[in-house]
């Protein structure tokens, strides 16, 4: 059960981090028009 937890908790930070990441994609785009 631990192992699942833990697993679950990557899944979220890799999709906040992969939310980020295209927020700051989409910033960068933004600063260059």
């Amino acid at each position: 059960l631990a192992a699942e937890k833990t697993r679950r908790r990557i899944q979220k930070t890799t999709l906040l981090l992969n939310d980020i990441c295209e927020q700051v994609a989409k910033a960068k785009e933004t600063l260059h028009h």
